[in-house]
């Protein structure tokens, strides 16, 4: 960073996230495997994009995700030049990544022994909707830096239920290729948006304000979340109530 300065290497992060999703896209799934009977079973989903249709509640999990991952930059670089133009270079950042990372490895340690427990779907859509609504809510507490390290540490309480709740529902409703594939894709959405929305942060914040972008990509979290939940509940409605089983989520 000292030698190319930070706009290169989030343009090369930025890049580099490109182009492992779009070599991800490409790669076809295992053809078939016996089964114990010696029968083969059926092929995997022809590529990564077949088998997020295949899965559409994953499917739905990791465009949240990748939403939060495009949205965080709201939260970083928005305290941090929130801070700056306060007069405060460095406090709010310290304050808020403080709240954020102390609840977020206190909550992490409490989540695998009752995440099983929990529904996915429903864990997932919660979760985004109080992280996306910590970041309405702080530019209301800035400059108090108490105030943001409460807020934000709300945020991080709730964020590994997501995450947790992600990986729970593709290691129950996937198997083999489509499992490794789920997780491939999950990583390089999430991680590639929050270069993403990195490396064009800075621009939006100069020209929108950091409090209205951190209002904006709380929103759009939110938003996200309770799009997928309605999308949900008339699909559950749709079908009477019952959940849908595929072949995939029958295999265990």
């Amino acid at each position: 960073m000292v030698v190319w300065g930070a706009v290169p290497l989030l343009w090369l992060e930025s890049i580099l996230f490109v182009v492992g999703a779009v070599a991800m896209l490409r790669v076809p799934a295992a053809g078939p495997s016996p089964g114990h009977d010696g029968v083969p079973k059926a092929p995997a989903p022809a590529s990564a994009m077949a088998m997020l249709r295949a899965h559409p509640q994953v499917a739905a999990g990791i465009l949240m995700a990748g939403v939060g991952g495009v949205s965080w930059f709201g939260f970083t670089l928005g305290l941090a030049i929130l801070g700056a133009e306060l007069g405060m270079p460095g406090a709010l950042i310290a304050a808020g990544m403080s709240g954020y990372g102390a609840t977020s490895v206190l909550t992490s340690l409490l989540v695998p022994f009752v995440i099983n427990r929990l529904p996915p779907m429903a864990t997932m859509v919660t979760s985004w909707i109080v992280l996306g609504s910590t970041f309405v809510a702080l530019p209301a507490v800035v400059p108090n830096l108490i105030g943001i390290a409460v807020v934000a540490g709300v945020g991080g309480a709730a964020m590994p239920w997501g995450i947790a709740a992600l990986n729970t529902l593709i290691s129950r409703s996937t198997a083999g290729a489509d499992r490794r594939a789920a997780f491939t894709i999950q990583t390089v959405v999430h991680a590639g948006g929050t270069s993403l929305g990195l490396l064009i942060g800075g621009g939006i914040i100069g020209w929108a304000g950091a409090g209205p972008v951190l209002i904006v990509t709380g929103l759009l979290q939110i938003l996200t979340a309770a799009a997928v939940a309605i999308i949900r509940i008339r699909t559950r409605r749709a079908s009477g109530g019952a959940p849908v089983v595929t072949s995939s989520s029958m295999t265990r």
